[in-house]
């Protein structure tokens, strides 16, 4: 998932969940500001596709 600025995968929720999982701050921040809403459109850049194939 991608909110066009952070990416995360789906399954890190249940791994969070059974394990714990270290959150960067400045990715709380983001969420936090953001009032916990992802958002609906996401212009893919060359950037964003390129950190979307290294993390996947």
């Amino acid at each position: 998932m991608t909110d066009g600025v952070w990416v995360w995968r789906t399954d890190s929720i249940r791994h969070l969940a059974a394990h714990g999982l270290p959150i960067d701050p400045d990715f709380l921040d983001h969420v936090r500001a953001h009032d916990y809403r992802a958002v609906d459109d996401v212009e893919v850049t060359d950037e964003l596709e390129t950190a979307l194939l290294r993390y996947y």
